[in-house]
Order: C-alpha cells, then sequence, then structure tokens
C-alpha cells in the first residue's frame, strides 16, 4: 500500500489493482484524495409488469433484473454526468429465487456484469462484493446493487 499511496499524492489517476490471473474484477481500487466520490443507493430493477406476480413482476431471472439494475444504475450516473467507465465498485446483493427452488442465481450475476464492464466498449473492471442474502425488500426482487463512482479531475 505504500508504494500505492506515494503514487496518488504524484499523480491524481486512479490505480485499478488487478487480480495475478485474468479475473474480471479488481482486487482493490486506490482513489486519489483529490477526487470526488459519487454513492448511489441500492438499487432495483424498476417495476416492469405491475400486474405479474413473483420475479415476472421484476423482469424475469437474476440476469434480466441483473441487466435492468445496471440500465438504472447508467441513468443515474447519466444524471450526475458519469458513465459506467468511472464506476470502481460494486456492491451486489442476490436473493433466492424461486424459480431455481430457492437457490440463489450466482451465475446469472455473472453473466451480466461483462454486459456493462470488462468488455470491448468499456475495459474497466470493478472491484467487487457480491452477497447472497436471505431476502430483499420486495417479494419478486432478485437483485439489488450499490455502485461508487469517481467524477473526472
Amino acid at each position: 500500500m505504500g508504494t500505492i499511496r506515494q503514487g496518488l499524492t504524484q499523480a491524481q489517476a486512479i490505480e485499478r489493482i488487478g487480480q495475478e490471473d485474468a479475473a474480471a474484477i479488481l482486487r482493490g481500487v486506490a482513489v486519489p484524495g483529490s477526487r470526488a466520490l459519487f454513492f448511489t443507493s441500492g438499487l432495483v430493477p424498476a417495476v416492469a409488469d405491475s400486474t405479474a406476480q413473483g420475479t415476472a413482476r421484476y423482469g424475469g431471472d437474476t440476469y434480466q433484473q441483473s441487466l435492468r439494475v445496471l440500465a438504472r444504475i447508467e441513468a443515474v450516473l447519466r444524471e450526475v454526468k458519469l458513465d459506467m467507465q468511472d464506476v470502481v465498485v460494486l456492491k451486489i446483493f442476490l436473493a433466492p429465487d424461486p424459480d431455481r427452488r430457492g437457490q440463489i442465481d450466482f451465475e446469472g450475476w455473472f453473466r451480466a456484469y461483462p454486459v456493462y464492464f470488462a468488455n470491448a466498449q468499456n475495459p474497466h473492471k470493478v472491484a467487487r462484493t457480491t452477497l447472497g442474502v436471505a431476502a430483499l425488500a420486495r417479494p419478486g426482487l432478485l437483485v439489488e446493487i450499490e455502485a461508487v463512482a469517481v467524477f473526472p479531475e
């Protein structure tokens, strides 16, 4: 960490600390103290079908709900003139899917992540925590995501 601290005092660049392997996430991120951060609240998918029950109400399975939440994050970031390339941290909460015998669909989230990160359009990776939880705020919600982004200099 001493090397990172010394580097941050000399340069105001974000330092993304990668994995030894080719993982799609980072081990950590160092952000210079002069840079402003933007924190989203935990966001869930908007209601897709108010007449539907369960997971269909929010757009379907974990993969579909993840894409819908990431799109909401992207929209919130645009409101403050940021984009997905400015995101440095994600915290993901996944709830059991009743259509999968109550199992949490981590793979659904893992398939959604590269649609927005670590790809040709946005090569940036993020520091990320993915948690399985007992439930989210409303029946049918499978995904909630918090994001932290850094404003440009």
